[in-house]
């Protein structure tokens, strides 16, 4: 079970992470070097296996059972599991509400054809088969939701006015008024680096109209194309601008954006029933975590034993 299955992330990907937790341990397990293993002797004890570090009506979560899930984890997943102690204390919750779901997995019958009888194996099965049975029961966005959320959000869909423009870079302030000179002639952009001499460099490349540009640029993006910029100081010398083709902001069309869209409200809404199904399953079940406990065990992660 991994941190990002309740954090706030697509459910796709919360139910991703179930699977992917369900598989057998990696053969390697990546940790830092300095960190105790999570399987044989430590260099120094960590708290014991029987340390209850969450409780949830009936329901205990170990330090074994701790344990077992880092092994069984993703390595990127499980050093971001252990990266701070309140990253612990969220892993240790998601182990709760794993619990929950293989609980409620099976009381609605779905417990068939899993095996481990009862085992952490067979709950970590069991909570992704039931988070999918929620989810599967989503209805598939529609065109109209579609277009509402293109109408509402048309500057996330809108390209910013962008210029087309040559650059030369010149070592000396002298032999960038001759590359000047050169472009603002009509040269082509490499005899106006050859103008400006030895060290001179030149480049093509796309501008846009964004906050923060730097005022050589900005100042460009506002000529008309064939226009010559003024000389500035930058790094490496001092480079001279022009415009060689404009195309103004654009709002991108709904044919262009319209999967882009879908996908974003999928991903929204599956995030947001797997929200709500974990709120349904903790209702009238008071959930504790262990402070001391959660300390310790934190503590013993991070310092490596």
């Amino acid at each position: 079970m991994t941190i990002r299955m309740f954090r706030c992330c697509a459910a796709a990907a919360v139910a991703l992470c179930l699977a992917a937790c369900a598989k057998a341990p990696p053969p390697a397990p990546a940790l830092p070097a300095s960190h105790p293993p999570l399987e044989g002797p430590a260099a120094t004890p960590g708290p014991p296996p029987q340390a209850v570090l969450a409780r949830a009506g009936g329901i205990t979560i170990t330090v074994a059972d701790a344990d077992a899930a880092l092994v069984a984890m993703p390595a990127a997943d499980r050093l971001e599991a252990i990266s701070s102690e309140a990253a612990v204390a969220e892993f240790v919750s998601s182990l709760v509400d794993q619990r929950l779901m293989a609980a409620a997995a099976r009381r609605d019958g779905l417990a068939q054809g899993v095996p481990g009888e009862g085992g952490r194996e067979q709950d970590r099965d069991l909570a992704s088969r039931w988070l999918d049975a929620q989810l599967g029961r989503l209805l598939a966005v529609s065109a109209a939701g579609i277009a509402a959320y293109y109408g509402t959000h048309r500057s996330e869909f809108t390209e910013p006015a962008r210029a087309r423009v040559s650059r030369v870079v010149a070592p000396g302030e002298d032999a960038a008024r001759r590359a000047r000179a050169a472009l603002d002639r009509g040269a082509s952009l490499g005899e106006a680096r050859s103008q400006a001499g030895p060290g001179a460099q030149a480049d093509e490349f796309w501008l846009q109209d964004v906050p923060g540009a730097i005022p050589l640029e900005a100042a460009t993006l506002h000529m008309a194309p064939g226009a010559v910029g003024d000389i500035g100081a930058v790094a490496g010398g001092f480079a001279v601008l022009r415009v060689e083709e404009r195309r103004p902001a654009r709002l991108r069309p709904l044919a262009e954006v319209r999967e882009g869209i879908r996908s974003r409200l999928d991903d929204e809404a599956r995030q947001a029933a797997a929200d709500a199904a974990r709120s349904r399953l903790r209702e009238g079940v008071p959930v504790r975590l262990e402070p001391a406990a959660l300390t310790s065990y934190a503590v013993w992660l991070g310092r490596g034993g």
